[in-house]
């Protein structure tokens, strides 16, 4: 469901879902990236760690987290563990480790 959209503004999406049912959803969870005010809106407060990372952040502490595990299946766990909690964050990642591929392949 949108808001009201008034003219030269843009639709807010609403959601009817609080607390766990956002966190259990791969599509709506941000994990810390929550701001405060979403997290009073959506009553996430005492649910997430109190301190709210961006997006960048998330996604240098998740490729810091794939580096070290130690061969092809267990990177293959954690990504699709990430893509069943957070569908941004994962696609994030897999943007950046496509990239390092790349840069790789052409030296």
């Amino acid at each position: 469901m949108y808001g009201p959209v008034c003219p030269g503004t843009v639709p807010i999406l609403r959601s009817i879902a609080q607390g766990t049912a956002i966190l259990r959803s791969p599509y709506f969870n941000k994990g810390s990236a929550f701001s405060e005010q979403e997290r009073k809106d959506f009553g996430l407060s005492g649910l997430l760690p109190s301190t709210v990372d961006t997006l960048k952040e998330q996604t240098h502490r998740a490729y810091q987290q794939y580096q070290t595990r130690a061969d092809d299946l267990a990177k293959n766990t954690f990504m699709e563990s990430l893509k069943e909690q957070n569908q941004v964050l994962y696609y994030r990642v897999c943007v950046i480790l496509e990239w390092s591929r790349s840069i790789f392949d052409n030296l």
